[in-house]
């Protein structure tokens, strides 16, 4: 019957499974929100997700900056104190032929500028940051270099030490009774994880259920290398030889498969030939102009000048006859010689200047003054001086301001020449060089033994000997057969 105790006191065996219903409820609550925390956790604390499902096409992106960076920084490139670091943009890849453009999973072409390697210098070692970013994602490897005695460049990553490799080394060492119980010093890869506390004295050890990913070990990866053009030497350059001075000078890049020939080219100012350079002289002259006719004494000659009527007591007229080939003395003229003057003489009514040549014995070269002239001088002998048209007899007054005495004895027409001053222009001819710009060519050629190819090869992902050799990755892969 129910009672007041029974009432307190309740069933012991009810209780206690009510307790244990809320205990393993709470347990399996703790067991399904614990895993889900954790993971959330470590996605958001690792920005990069290289699990073997990331985008093969990504991975494949990271991997060619990655072998590019590692052979592009060589020891001069590095940088040299803690903390500095080197950029390298994938647009500076593709511009130094280092690698092609990338392309996404759809084919889209990957930031060129947002896409970089970059290298850190840390105490003992290099950090690496791979960064891409593409139309879809973006995403980064964070890897440790440094200068190792197996580097075939630089630097190189440190080698990671496998399962196989530590399992062996165990087995030589237990089999040799080294004491092996301490913790194996096996550093995990980027690929395969391994717990350092599962290696056991007699190298087993719990396998991961994470497998080393496909596109490492499954397959081979295409390498490729441009192959140069190869030419025979270069002959020696020409002789300078003429040209035309519209050749131009002719360079170009030895890398260059049509850079076959190269040209160099100079002008220069030398004699080309000669001319007739001609020299001019101006000077005042007395010539015949024209006569007329005239009542005048038949023992004189007269002459007109300047509108004024001289009579002459000897022959005057005759000068008119006179050439530089005469050289003597005439009716009326003395002749004086050929004589030089610097500066051309001018005729007077009683002094006559033939011009014979041009002395050009000061001129060398070009001359570069006037050249001096030789004349025939000839001086009137008689007395010559102005009359009127009444003076028939008395006196005058002679180029020397002497009085002459006219005695006319009878009066003639005569033919009267009228003279005049003119500028009169005297010419000389020198042949001299003749100048001008000369333009001289010379050349060199080569001939082209074999066309440059493309040679490639398939090896295992980063392989660093033929990366140091010069060849690239192209993107492309194979199964290993």
């Amino acid at each position: 019957m129910y009672t007041e105790e029974y009432e307190a006191n309740g069933f012991p065996l009810r209780k206690f499974l009510l307790r244990l219903i809320f205990a393993l409820i709470f347990i399996c609550l703790l067991i399904w929100l614990v895993p889900k925390f954790t993971s959330s956790r470590i996605e958001n604390n690792n920005k990069t997700d290289l699990s073997p499902t990331k985008d093969r096409t990504f991975m494949s992106n990271l991997e060619k900056m990655q072998a590019v960076g590692v052979d592009y920084y060589t020891e001069q490139r590095l940088p040299k104190e803690v903390g500095k670091s080197a950029k390298l943009t994938l647009y500076d890849m593709v511009q130094k032929k280092l690698i092609v453009p990338l392309v996404d999973r759809n084919d889209k072409i990957c930031d060129m500028k947002k896409s970089y390697v970059k290298m850190t210098k840390l105490e003992k070692e290099y950090l690496m940051k791979i960064n891409l970013k593409c139309e879809a994602e973006e995403d980064y490897l964070l890897i440790h270099l440094g200068a190792y005695k197996y580097c075939d460049s630089a630097v190189c990553p440190k080698e990671e030490i496998t399962i196989e490799e530590e399992k062996s080394k165990q087995k030589k060492e237990v089999a040799f009774g080294k004491n092996t119980s301490a913790k194996s010093k096996i550093k995990p890869s980027s690929e395969l994880a391994i717990n350092a506390d599962e290696i056991t004295a007699e190298g087993a050890t719990n396998e991961p259920t994470e497998e080393k990913p496909q596109w490492v070990v499954g397959y081979q990866y295409e390498y490729k290398k441009a192959i140069g053009s190869k030419y025979s030497d270069w002959s020696s350059w020409t002789p300078w030889q003429h040209t035309s001075c519209q050749t131009k000078a002719y360079g170009c890049n030895d890398q260059d498969p049509s850079c076959l020939k190269k040209v160099q080219v100079f002008k220069r100012k030398e004699q080309v030939g000669t001319y007739n350079k001609e020299y001019v002289a101006a000077r005042n002259k007395v010539i015949y102009t024209n006569s007329y006719q005239k009542g005048v004494c038949s023992n004189y000659d007269y002459i007109s000048y300047n509108n004024k009527t001289y009579l002459a007591t000897a022959p005057y007229s005759t000068i008119n006859n006179v050439t530089s080939t005469t050289g003597r003395n005439i009716e009326g003229w003395q002749y004086n010689g050929r004589k030089t003057y610097i500066e051309p003489p001018h005729d007077t009514l009683t002094t006559r200047y033939i011009y014979v040549s041009a002395d050009f014995s000061n001129c060398r070269g070009t001359c570069e003054v006037a050249p001096k002239k030789i004349y025939d001088v000839y001086t009137y002998t008689g007395s010559i001086g102005v009359v009127t048209s009444t003076t028939t007899s008395g006196s005058i007054k002679n180029q020397y301001n002497q009085t002459i005495k006219i005695n006319c004895n009878q009066t003639v027409n005569k033919t009267v020449p009228i003279y005049a001053n003119i500028t009169t222009y005297e010419k000389a001819l020198r042949k001299e060089a003749l100048y001008g710009t000369v333009c001289y060519a010379s050349e060199k050629t080569r001939s082209l033994l074999s066309q440059g190819s493309i040679d490639t090869k398939w090896s295992n992902y980063n392989d660093q000997k033929l990366l140091s050799n010069g060849y690239y990755y192209t993107g492309n892969k194979r199964q290993k057969g």
